[in-house]
């Protein structure tokens, strides 16, 4: 279930019960909010949502669920300016007053919402002005009777780590800028992991060419992670590609992927078709991911040989990026990002036909610690952290396990290491989310829910232990 951060703006004293029901039918009956619930408590006007991390209400003395206090406004306008320092998912507006400056108020309330996320309101007679400034964004009107709704439109960030990939890095950027159906803003970014070559000349030519492309500069190597959390971290986008700089798109693919997230609600979405190349062969070979209802999950991710999320070069959320942490190691780091993004419960959607286009490198990170032995080792610990979602017989086989004498990327086909129930383990992806987003009384409860069902693994415990002490604190 997706958490939200909703915003009620009431331009004068009027009762939130009376308009419940209409705003939350219209919103189920558009289909707006796939996958997220919002239920307000009619009875005293005390706005309640499941699973929001955060929760305020504006108004004339209103009162804010979360916050456990009252507060008083003069104008909406004004307090939307001296309050909100962080963009929100959802604001509400009911405009009953005449008086109220419509695209004033509409103007500001959309700058504090995040991409994707929505203006609702109802009040208002201005419906052609709401439709021609929704028109002017790019974003989504809707209008039922007095009711209304503006989507504001996903915002992506390419996102380029490099190192010494001055013969290559342009063909990666250029085919970004191919993408002439993107039907989103973009932005290019694109961090030099301290190049020793022409590649930081070459990015300060596209940064002279193109508006939306930016670069950042490493002082010192700190490797591939370092390079891509460089570049999330001045990323505004609400959905985020990574794209290697020895790799390249296919025309007009990315906008079918952002459609394709879209349509199946998954946070992650990769082409099917790595078709790989060389310098002096455009088509080397290619590997197709084949999932059951193209959806691939963390039980696929431990039996199958290849995983989408391994190349790094596919679509993901901010908000899942987020939740892991971000990119971590030098070695195997897209492998193990991938699986820290699917022991959230978070599944891969895989578009049918498509394809990126691979460079086959010898010389790359990948292919050296293949040689040297060092990837399966960065396999078999992720594993290992995580014992609470492996049965006791894969947990024993974990801790024993010896890379020198296995390859454990063959026992992982082997169906050799298994997961726990399906319900057990949906409870602890539960827990993982909202801890990362903060909500520790949801996780506690869902940490509960685990052990109840017979979770009995020591990491569990101690995640209760440690919940319990800090909601003590807070």
């Amino acid at each position: 279930m997706n958490k939200l951060l909703l915003v009620l703006l009431i331009s004068c004293p009027v009762a939130i019960a009376g308009t419940t029901d209409l705003v939350i039918n219209h919103i189920q009956q558009h289909a707006l909010l796939t996958g997220c619930e919002i239920t307000l408590d009619t009875q005293s006007t005390i706005a309640h949502t499941q699973g929001l991390k955060s929760l305020l209400v504006i108004g004339p003395n209103v009162h804010t669920a979360t916050q456990k206090r009252r507060v008083q406004i003069n104008t909406p306008l004004e307090r939307m300016q001296a309050h909100f320092q962080d963009k929100v998912d959802f604001i509400y507006i009911n405009i009953v007053d005449d008086a109220v400056e419509v695209s004033a108020l509409v103007a500001s309330c959309y700058e504090h919402v995040k991409h994707k996320g929505f203006l609702f309101g109802r009040g208002t007679k201005n419906g052609d002005q709401l439709a021609q400034f929704a028109h002017e964004q790019g974003a989504a009107f809707v209008q039922h009777d007095d009711l209304w709704v503006i989507r504001k439109p996903h915002f992506l960030s390419f996102i380029i780590p490099t190192y010494n990939r001055a013969s290559t890095i342009g063909k990666a950027i250029d085919s970004i800028y191919r993408q002439t159906d993107l039907q989103i803003p973009f932005e290019v970014i694109c961090t030099d992991d301290c190049s020793t070559d022409r590649t930081l000349d070459i990015l300060k030519r596209y940064q002279q060419k193109y508006e939306n492309f930016h670069y950042y500069l490493h002082k010192q190597n700190g490797g591939a992670s370092a390079a891509r959390n460089t570049c999330v971290a001045h990323a505004q986008g609400d959905i985020i590609f990574n794209l290697d700089s020895d790799n390249m798109l296919a025309p007009n693919s990315v906008q079918k992927l952002v459609d394709y997230m879209d349509e199946t609600g998954c946070h992650m979405a990769c082409f099917q078709e790595i078709r790989y190349f060389t310098d002096t062969n455009a088509h080397h070979h290619s590997y197709f991911h084949r999932v059951k209802n193209n959806r691939f999950d963390l039980k696929d991710m431990i039996q199958l040989s290849r995983s989408p999320l391994s190349s790094g070069n596919y679509l993901f959320t901010r908000r899942c990026y987020d939740q892991t942490g971000g990119y971590h190691g030098r070695v195997r780091e897209t492998w193990t990002f991938g699986w820290k993004q699917l022991v959230l419960g978070y599944e891969v959607a895989i578009l049918p036909d498509t394809c990126y286009l691979h460079k086959v490198s010898m010389d790359s990170k990948w292919s050296q610690m293949e040689k040297e032995g060092r990837n399966d080792p960065i396999v078999l610990e992720t594993l290992q952290a995580y014992p609470e979602v492996f049965t006791e017989g894969s947990n024993n086989m974990l801790v024993t396990y010896d890379v020198r004498k296995r390859k454990i990327h063959q026992d992982m086909v082997n169906d050799s290491f298994k997961l726990i129930d399906d319900e057990l383990i949906e409870h602890i992806f539960a827990a993982y989310r909202f801890e990362a987003d903060g909500c520790y009384e949801e996780a506690l409860d869902a940490y509960f829910a685990a052990h109840k069902l017979g979770c009995t693994n020591s990491k569990i415990k101690r995640k209760i232990s440690e919940l319990q002490a800090k909601l003590i604190t807070l």
